[in-house]
């Protein structure tokens, strides 16, 4: 039997042995088989042990056994049919804890109680009960406590005394009281004949019939059995036919209540019983009806028939005006779309153009650079020159915005002087058309802007003052808040207000009164407005009919402003200088430029011959010829030419192993994002558009020099390295190994190539091939380079074709193994587990492992996606134990299984109820489903577990049973759990603990089993308002002062706490888990009063519910 707790042991008359154990059930022993049989409650067979909880046996005359629990009232052995019959408090008893049983000389049976004293007659099983109205101490009574004497008088002891009686003298009570209806209320409010509104035509007490309205369909009755001989002791049943399936006891306080009940008629019966339990068969009967509400009558059904008609007319003019509104958007969206293949016609011939001028421009633009860092030009031509340098670029910018490729550099400068030297440029052309040009400015006004950006929007205001202004333009710069506003003001004629959207679309001006699509560009305007967009602010005209006002607003300060600081640049001596460049002519790079432009071709020569020695091609034919017969070191292309273009020659470069480490810089006049993805795509290191100055030629050149001496460099160190690699195999299969786990790419297939020539001279990446996962096991004794290192000499001896090991990170080995010829397509299963048997006869000797299996694929270059499938295997190995295999066929036809909150509800009923066996079952039972479910993640299950272990830990905390000692918060569990590698580890801890726990408990529990009832009628009812001190007094009929101290003694914690602290527990884990308002929770464990339920979370958590939510 084990470690169980046994109260009671009998002998019955055919000399077999009866256990009454604690939470355990009842344990009978065959002392002629010598044979062990146990009986335990089921909750879904109602012939089984009606409770575990078992104290007391006790045989009649009649050879029946009976036994008695602790919370389920007492049952009756059927020696016939192994089984019992149960009597409870639905059956008549005054209380389910029953302590012990005497049989008098009649056959009847005494039994003792928490609440009186009961005469149970086992024939007619008729009960009697007797409490403290009757004479009785105390109506609770103690254990084991019952004695009959010789002249049949009976002896039971209990909290206050002892009672002495003999059945024998019990006089018979024969008066049947009648019964009477006292009261009548309507919605908890009492109603008499008198009451205005009342329906009630004479008094409740002789009323026949009563009738309701359809709103009066809550009610309640007050009732009495008219007997004043121990009237406690008087019993009343009821039922109301037409809704009642049965009969009814009613409680103390003798009120009938019926809630929402549907219209009809019903009879109400009452029928009492006096103290002896003796029935009266003259019953109270009152006819009910409820008349049925006005949405039920005949005018009710008039009005729906009269909707329905309405609704129909409704529904089918609502029809009719969406179709006619389906087929305005039709069309509007139809104008939409034209109106947008218009646009982009623009956009699109627009950029065209720009794209064919870009080569001129980069002749233009770059000289014209040139000839501004010169500092032998005078100023009046630098300003004109400037101003040709600005209009360069100025068309193109705006294919930019459009397709948001133009990118802006903040940088703290001064609006000012940006503003002025615009002014500059412009005042020659406003004076040479008789215009007066002002600027109105602080001294300086410095802001976080782009500073090209912003001279591209004034200049863009200026030039459309300069077209359309009569006789004056005026700049106004000045800050509010934290904007800066530059106001451009001009006399021409004045836009009307509903025009003045369109003047910023694009290819559109503003002549004469009307909108014209001009022949120019009309892009000025939209360009500005675009550029203001990306600086986060706004272009628009002011709201005054005078004159055209243009705002423009800018915050000053910006989030991604750039910090520039000037660098001094030390001078260095012209010796220095000079033997510098001695140096570097003799370790020039050569060049070759390919560029079908004679023009261009010859200005890149003239801009890098002074460092470079430089090779010329016009198509990439000819510069594969050069290529052949010189050695170069980079590559300039233009991408458009004939024969061969830019991206050709780059991608055959790229592929072919004498070229593929020439840098390739490429030069285009497309602009957009996808041509330059493709240009790297194709492996070019730098892409130029044109046009491009000079200055950003040279530095993308010195970028990949620097490049060129790098991989110089790492050639080197890779010639050392090939050296090192041939003396040690196993490192060349580990890159190997880890290479694959991803796609390879065809260009990085040459450079693996050569590895795998190293390793198997003869390697063919045909055939079929499969990745293995090794996890190696904390458990284990050897490393995980020991374990790699002895995997690759017992592998070198078998008969594999090839094999690859990589070490995946800190406990886990890649195995990828090729198992059939080059020509064999098809793998038989057998093999794959033949291969896997290989390997944990290694593994099995060395450490403790989980060996996971891929899917087969037919090459050695798809190895990526047999090692995806053996990864999902080896995340399957939490479900199984120490030293599995996983195969992947298996591990798919699994599927997930559903973890949620509701698993858990079983699990925290058997804890509250101090049912071990059920939490035992509940944890065995699920870990042993899931492990037919490894496809559910195991982070969901390490979760899961974890929230039941808290749940045991925090109940554990609350009960102060102290099964958790080494653990000071939740997160431990926590920590623990997430920690360990296998689900039979979790089931362990928690299945440990719930040994420790119910251990402990079973103890205490032992020790004051009034106090546990009193907390778990506290855990039952705590969402009751009325839930108090006073409450549980009546109900276990103990004085509130003993039920304090027998509490406090076990639990080290007040009543009234413990109640407060179950409760907020119960607040708290409703605000993590649900949406519910704060007065809804506050009703729900226990407090109408939701300001002070808000007070007590405040006291308790120091924080508000809302601010914990």
């Amino acid at each position: 039997m084990g470690n169980l707790f046994v109260y009671d042991i009998l002998e019955d008359f055919e000399g077999n042995l009866w256990f009454a154990t604690f939470s355990n059930g009842v344990f009978s022993y065959n002392t002629q088989t010598q044979q062990w049989k146990s009986y335990l409650s089921n909750e879904k067979d109602s012939t089984s042990l009606s409770y575990n909880k078992v104290i007391s046996i006790c045989e009649d005359s009649k050879k029946r056994l009976w036994f008695m629990t602790m919370g389920k009232g007492f049952c009756r052995y059927n020696r016939e049919t192994d089984n019992f019959t149960r009597y409870d408090t639905s059956k008549g008893l005054p209380n389910n804890t029953v302590y012990k049983m005497v049989e008098d000389k009649r056959g009847n049976l005494w039994v003792t109680s928490n609440y009186g004293l009961t005469c149970f007659n086992p024939d007619s099983e008729a009960m009697h009960v007797y409490t403290t109205a009757n004479g009785l101490l105390s109506n609770q009574f103690n254990f084991q406590s019952g004695y009959r004497d010789k002249r049949g008088r009976i002896y039971f002891g209990s909290i206050n005394g002892f009672v002495i009686f003999d059945p024998d003298n019990f006089v018979e009570n024969t008066f049947l009281p009648p019964v009477v209806i006292t009261d009548f209320y309507l919605f908890n409010k009492r109603f008499s004949v008198d009451t205005p509104g009342s329906p009630l035509r004479q008094n409740i007490t002789y009323a026949d019939n009563i009738e309701l309205d359809a709103d009066q369909n809550s009610f309640a009755f007050q009732v009495a059995a008219l007997s004043y001989q121990a009237p406690e002791m008087n019993r009343l049943m009821y039922k109301l036919e037409g809704f009642d399936q049965e009969w009814y006891m009613l409680g103390r306080n003798s009120m009938i209540t019926y809630s929402n009940l549907p219209y009809g008629s019903y009879t109400l019966r009452i029928k009492g019983s006096n103290g002896d339990g003796k029935w009266n068969d003259v019953e109270r009967m009152l006819n009910v009806r409820i008349r049925p509400p006005f949405y039920l009558s005949v005018w009710a059904y008039v009005i729906y028939v009269i909707l329905v008609l309405c609704s129909l007319v409704a529904t089918i003019l609502y029809f009719k005006r969406r179709t006619q509104q389906r087929h305005r958007l039709a069309m509007e969206k139809f104008e939409r779309e034209k109106e947008r293949e218009l646009y982009s016609a623009k956009i699109d011939f627009f950029t065209n153009v720009a794209h064919e001028i870009r080569t001129p421009l980069t002749l233009i633009k770059s000289p014209l650079e040139n000839v501004l860092l010169s500092k032998k030009v005078s100023d009046e031509i630098r300003d004109d020159l400037e101003v040709m340098d600005l209009n360069t670029n100025r068309l193109l910018d705006f294919r930019k915005t459009e397709t948001q490729g133009f990118q802006l550099n903040f940088v703290e400068c001064d609006v000012v002087d940006i503003l002025q030297k615009t002014y500059k440029r412009f005042k020659p052309l406003a004076r040479e058309k008789g215009l007066e040009l002002t600027i109105d400015s602080p001294e300086s006004l410095y802001a976080s802007v782009d500073r090209e950006g912003l001279t591209k929007i004034i200049s863009n205001l200026m030039t459309n003052g300069v077209k359309y202004s009569e006789t004056y333009i005026r700049i106004k710069l000045y800050v509010e808040g934290d904007q800066m506003l530059l106001l451009a003001c001009n006399d021409g004629r004045v836009v009307p207000l509903e025009m003045r959207e369109e003047i910023f679309k694009p290819f559109v001006q503003y002549k004469a009164g009307v909108l014209h699509s001009v022949s120019g560009t009309g892009i000025g305007l939209p360009l500005a407005r675009s550029l203001a967009e990306l600086h986060g602010g706004t272009l628009c005209m002011v709201d005054s009919m005078e004159s055209n006002q243009f705002l423009l607003s800018l915050p000053i300060k910006h989030a991604h402003t750039i910090q520039t600081k000037e660098q001094v640049v030390p001078e260095e001596s012209f010796e220095s200088q000079e033997a510098k460049e001695e140096v570097d002519s003799q370790n020039r790079y050569t060049l070759l430029v390919v560029e079908d432009s004679l023009e261009m071709q010859a200005f890149i020569v003239k801009q890098l011959s002074a460092k470079y020695r430089v090779l010329t091609a016009l198509n990439g034919v000819e510069a594969l010829k050069v290529l052949e017969e010189h050695t170069v070191n980079l590559v300039i292309s233009d991408v458009m030419m004939p024969e061969m273009d830019g991206l050709e020659l780059c991608e055959h470069l790229k592929s072919a192993v004498d070229y593929s480490h020439i840098p390739v810089i490429l030069l285009s006049a497309k602009s957009d994002l996808e041509s330059r993805i493709n240009g790297l795509e194709l492996g070019a290191d730098a892409y130029i558009e044109k046009p491009f100055s000079p200055e950003e030629l040279e530095t993308t050149l010195q970028l990949a020099v620097s490049k060129c001496n790098q991989e110089k460099e790492q050639l080197h160190s890779s010639t050392q390295l090939s050296h090192t690699l041939n003396l040690s195999l196993p490192a060349i299969r580990n890159r190997i190994a880890l290479t694959v786990l991803r796609p390879v790419h065809d260009h990085a297939r040459a450079e693996l190539s050569t590895y795998l020539q190293l390793v198997y001279p003869s390697f063919h990446a045909g055939g079929r091939w499969i990745s293995f996962l090794i996890m190696l096991l904390p458990e284990s004794e050897y490393s995980l380079d020991s374990l790699q290192t002895l995997l690759e000499d017992r592998l070198s001896l078998s008969s594999f074709n090839y094999h690859f090991i990589g070490m995946k990170n800190e406990n886990v080995l890649v195995v990828h193994i090729g198992l059939s010829d080059p020509d064999y397509q098809d793998i038989p299963v057998s093999e794959i587990e033949n291969t896997c048997y290989t390997l944990r006869d290694i593994l099995v000797t060395a450490c403790h492992f989980i060996l996971a299996t891929g899917q087969p694929v037919s090459s050695f270059y798809d190895l990526y996606e047999s090692y995806q499938t053996a990864s999902i295997s080896l995340q399957r190995g939490f479900f199984k134990k120490m030293d599995s295999i996983i195969f992947y066929s298996k591990a798919t036809s699994e599927s997930a299984y559903l973890l949620d909150g509701t698993k858990l509800i079983p699990f925290e009923k058997s804890l509250k109820s101090h049912d071990k066996a059920a939490a035992l079952a509940w944890l065995c039972s699920l870990t042993a489903e899931l492990s037919h479910y490894s496809s559910t993640p195991v982070s969901t299950c390490k979760s899961f577990f974890a929230q039941a272990a808290v749940c045991l830990y925090e109940l554990d905390h609350m009960s102060k049973i102290h099964a958790f000692p080494d653990v000071s918060s939740p997160l431990e569990i926590q920590d623990t759990i997430w920690n360990m590698s296998f689900l039979t580890d979790i089931e362990d801890y928690i299945f440990q603990k719930l040994e420790d726990y119910f251990s402990i408990n079973d103890e205490q529990y032992t020790q004051n089993p009034i106090s546990y009832q009193i907390k778990d009628y506290i855990e039952q009812h705590y969402t009751e308002e009325s839930l108090s001190l006073t409450v549980l007094s009546e109900h276990f009929s103990i004085s509130e002062s003993y039920l304090c101290v027998i509490f406090k003694k076990t639990f080290d914690i007040t009543i009234n706490q413990y109640i407060i602290n179950l409760r907020m527990s119960k607040a708290k884990q409703y605000l993590l888990e649900s949406n519910r308002k704060i007065k809804e929770i506050s009703e729900l464990v226990g407090y109408r009063d939701c300001n002070y339920f808000i007070r007590l979370f405040k006291k308790t958590y120091h924080i508000t519910p809302s601010d914990f939510r």
